[in-house]
């Protein structure tokens, strides 16, 4: 207990001294702590309401008690399978190696074990922040930290033992990297961040990974002009590397035993995850997008379902439906950010990014007949479409000038200096507060 609680201070001093290196300004700083202290907040709502509401009965209890005998296995030299280890499938045997080298560190500790997890949320946030202020000179970054930071679904789902702690860090690493390269393509720091984001993916859920990849290639394939040549062999290179690699994770994930029951069509695969989840109390009929018509129906039913009034069946949904409601209210009235990534989807690699990620989630997602499961996969989609709610607008005639992507002037102590390598100053409105 006391290797615990020293190890889990230690890790989360350190990220409480991180938070005045995320920005400059002192808000954000401010509210990435905030985003620290809500997190510890969300693990012991987890933890309560699964010890007591659900009477113990969730996936982190298997993942610890798994882990504990393996632990115990090792060090006794016996076999895990004569100690009750029983295999769940490949990606939970993987996670519960994860939690295996965790408890390695923290010793073996539930609570601890919550507590790290919920630190790998955390720094998956700060990559998502990271990467959209490096790539997005028009972000509203005091909107957006408080989104990625604070809301609820982003705190509590990912605050225990679990596989949506680890994709969130692992999603956020590579969003990272991808923002890295835009600004400095073949940057070291960008390929090792993609390559770290996308093989810890992959190790859990290959099915991200392959949404993942396919979003970079398309933001980087998307004609550019005035990149030259070489730049443009290199992006192919990289987006054919992305392509790849997403085939062999979509294989490793549908493969398996059934698979010879089943055809590998996408159809069958997406019909099947449809049965999969069509159980329990919070089972629904799923749009199940599979035309440009049943698009937007499908956007609205996997980021803003179940509503109140109207799929809430209990008081625990009602609860999730109401922040349900409330991001759907946010979104219009951030018609003019969602206006305003329309217009730059063209001139801005992580705006594509972030855009074709979201669509690309939502297809296969539409077949996801539990509502329960629904509001907690998509904690792996709002970081990246809360930037499209965070856009500035490109110009704003009572803003303030900042430099742009494009430009021959350069602004200093009242003149300007004309240089050609330098951005042009275009007025964008900033918050006021920051």
């Amino acid at each position: 207990m006391v290797r615990s609680t020293l190890v889990v201070s230690l890790l989360y001093g350190l990220a409480w001294l991180l938070s005045s290196r995320i920005d400059p300004a002192l808000p954000i700083q401010r509210i990435a702590r905030a985003g620290i202290a809500c997190r510890i907040v969300g693990l012991f709502a987890r933890r309560w309401i699964i010890d007591h509401v659900y009477s113990g009965s969730a996936d982190s209890k298997l993942y610890d008690s798994q882990a504990r005998i393996l632990i115990q296995a090792k060090h006794e030299g016996l076999d895990p399978l004569f100690l009750g280890y029983r295999p769940q499938g490949k990606e939970t045997g993987h996670l519960v190696q994860i939690v295996t080298k965790v408890y390695g560190i923290t010793g073996a500790n539930e609570i601890a074990g919550f507590f790290i997890f919920a630190l790998f949320s955390w720094i998956g946030a700060v990559c998502f922040y990271k990467a959209a202020s490096i790539a997005i000179p028009n972000l509203d970054r005091r909107k957006y930290a408080l989104l990625v930071f604070t809301v609820p679904s982003l705190v509590y789902w990912p605050s225990s033992i679990g596989k949506d702690a680890w994709m969130l860090m692992m999603l956020g690493i590579t969003t990272l990297g991808a923002a890295i390269l835009n600004k400095h393509l073949a940057n070291p720091a960008g390929v090792g961040c993609i390559a770290v984001g996308l093989s810890g993916a992959a190790y859990l859920r290959g099915h991200l990974v392959a949404i993942a990849a396919v979003a970079l290639a398309v933001a980087q394939m998307w004609p550019r002009r005035g990149r030259g040549t070489v730049r443009t062999v290199i992006t192919l290179v990289l987006a054919i590397g992305c392509l790849t690699y997403a085939s062999s994770a979509v294989t490793s994930k549908f493969g398996g035993d059934d698979a010879a029951e089943r055809d590998d069509s996408v159809s069958s695969i997406l019909s099947f995850a449809n049965n999969q989840t069509a159980q329990g109390g919070s089972n629904f009929k799923p749009v199940a997008v599979t035309n440009p018509t049943t698009l937007p129906l499908g956007i609205v039913t996997v980021l803003f379902r179940p509503l109140p009034l109207i799929d809430a069946r209990s008081g625990r949904q009602f609860i999730g439906a109401l922040e349900a409601m409330i991001l759907l209210v946010l979104t219009y009235r951030s018609r003019r950010s969602l206006f305003a990534s329309f217009r730059q989807f063209g001139r801005s690699v992580h705006v594509r990014f972030a855009t074709t990620y979201t669509l690309a989630f939502v297809i296969p997602f539409s077949y996801i007949a539990n509502f329960g499961i629904l509001a907690r996969q998509r904690t792996q989609v709002l970081p990246l479409f809360f930037i499209l709610l965070a856009l500035l607008p490109d110009l704003a005639p009572d803003g303030v000038d900042v430099p742009s992507e494009k430009s021959d002037l350069r602004a200093t102590s009242g003149t300007t200096t004309a240089d050609p390598r330098t951005p042009v100053l275009r007025r964008y409105r900033y918050p006021t507060r920051l």
